[in-house]
């Protein structure tokens, strides 16, 4: 005869069969997620690594070397393209983007140029100006620098801070 506490008149717990407890998926621990989080990390910094290969690389040239070039004609409107002048360098580019060959001839890489202006004065900065304008260059400029990323800086470590507080 059943029991009146036991609500099951078979007498069979309704339980599972085998011994010992078990845990539910969510019962288990925030470490059981680790693994998920370190896979997806690395299949980011994968992504990331094999795009940054893709990329052309960069020449860099010296200031004096890009003036030179200026000044013989190595560099002008025919083979210079998107000229940027920027408070740290002077960056362009061989060919403009997109352009396709004509006929059945081979297209050659874009390449990339960079001159750093770190340490140079006005008065050069002025004649490297005066230089790319007797070239016909048409010069831009850089934008100044986004405010998103001081704002970032400064709610990076509080949310960090938050996230390890909860997480671990």
């Amino acid at each position: 005869m059943p029991t009146p506490d036991s609500g099951n008149s078979t007498g069979n717990d309704p339980k599972s069969s085998s011994p010992g407890p078990h845990k539910s998926r969510s019962e288990k621990g925030p470490g059981s997620h680790v693994i998920w989080y370190i896979l997806i990390v690395a299949a980011l910094a994968l992504t990331a690594h094999m795009w940054f290969l893709k990329q052309t690389p960069t020449v860099d040239l010296t200031a004096g070397e890009f003036e030179k070039g200026l000044e013989e004609g190595k560099f002008t409107d025919k083979n210079v393209f998107k000229l940027t002048i920027g408070q740290n360098f002077i960056t362009f580019q061989s060919q403009p983007d997109g352009e396709k060959p004509a006929g059945d001839e081979k297209a050659e890489p874009v390449k990339k140029y960079s001159v750093p202006l770190v340490g140079s004065s006005d008065i050069d900065r002025a004649r490297l100006k005066e230089l790319i304008t007797k070239n016909k260059i048409v010069p831009a400029y850089d934008r100044p620098p986004s405010e998103v990323l001081s704002f970032m800086g400064l709610l990076g470590l509080p949310i960090l801070r938050l996230a390890l507080f909860f997480f671990i």
